[in-house]
């Protein structure tokens, strides 16, 4: 809900979004349901024409991009690799891990990979229940080097599929173990993230926290980093994740 907004307000919002977006296919109409349509309109600040033109927007970018479609059996040697997978807090919230690749993706190979994180976000939106619109994503940084960072413009590629098609998804961002030369990325791609999703980003050291979560310094753990440390720790199993892919997939 938008901050201020009684329920019939924005109840009337979500109709004018609905108005406005016009003839849906039944596949479109599945996705731009009342909570997607909530979504548009706080990452507009509840404004009607901006969300509505940014709904459709991402309807047809869906419909082109084919992402009702994708298969994860498309993406055999992703999968293996373990390097971008999903798993599932107690509360059934996606916790999404991406580790660092031993080398940098060849030009060849990027609008592949674009396409396999797209599928895992459209996985990880799937998996979650009724009550959960949020995921978690942990990004291990650990062996970061130019020689395995992916060119500025891939990133903000991604940055602009997360921003303008999965809007209002981004529950906590936790980049981990981060050396100092990923400030360089950091630098080039910072002003093409908005505030809102800044302030859920947190720069995080491993190291900092114990084998129960907890802070080694006894502070208080204002992240709540500690709660996910552990899927971080745990080894990938892909035939496991395989199984969880096939729950919404199939």
């Amino acid at each position: 809900m938008v901050h201020g907004e009684t329920d019939k307000e924005l109840a009337n919002k979500k109709q004018q979004v609905l108005e406005r977006l016009g003839y849906l296919d039944d596949r479109s109409e599945k996705f731009a349901n009342e909570a997607c349509i909530d979504r548009y309109l706080r990452a507009r600040d509840g404004n009607v024409e901006k969300a509505a033109e940014m709904l459709r927007e991402s309807i047809k970018w869906r419909r082109e991009f084919g992402i009702d479609a994708l298969d994860p059996a498309k993406f055999p040697a992703d999968i293996e690799g373990g390097k971008f997978y999903i798993c599932q807090a107690e509360n059934g919230q996606p916790v999404m891990i991406m580790r660092k690749r031993s080398s940098r993706l060849e030009r060849h190979e990027e609008e592949g990979y674009v396409e396999f994180m797209c599928n895992t976000l459209e996985s990880a939106t799937r998996l979650m229940p009724e009550g959960i619109e949020t995921w978690v994503w942990i990004m291990d940084l650990k062996g970061y080097s130019s020689r395995n960072s992916p060119r500025v413009q891939v990133t903000l590629n991604v940055l602009k599929i997360l921003a303008n098609h999965f809007p209002e998804r981004m529950g906590k961002c936790y980049i981990v173990d981060a050396p100092s030369i990923f400030s360089l990325l950091w630098s080039a791609v910072h002003l093409f993230v908005d505030p809102v999703t800044k302030e859920k980003i947190n720069f995080i050291y491993s190291s900092d926290y114990d084998e129960n979560g907890l802070r080694k310094d006894g502070k208080s753990d204002t992240s709540n980093f500690g709660k996910y440390i552990s899927f971080l720790r745990s080894p990938y199993h892909s035939e496991k994740y395989k199984k969880i892919l096939n729950q919404v997939h199939h």
